[in-house]
């Protein structure tokens, strides 16, 4: 499934858009799923060195600290 396809953005919060197969927490580990999580504060930024994470709901302030392998990204 693709954030684009679930995601009504009418006020441009979908920054990219990205393919994710599960919903999790930031350390879902998902056996070749890509997982769909959020971070809201920045003591948890460790957590998203997790390879399954895909796509990211998160604030501005933690954009700039997102890892390459997370493709799709929602501002809150």
């Amino acid at each position: 499934m693709r954030l684009s396809e679930i995601f009504c953005d009418a006020q441009g919060n979908l920054l990219r858009d990205g393919e994710f197969d599960i919903f999790g927490i930031l350390t879902t580990h998902a056996q070749g799923k890509k997982v769909f999580s959020y971070i809201n504060d920045k003591r948890f930024q460790e957590e998203l060195a997790n390879g399954d994470l895909s796509c990211i709901v998160c604030t501005k302030e933690l954009l700039e600290n997102l890892p390459g392998h997370i493709k799709g990204v929602i501002i809150s």
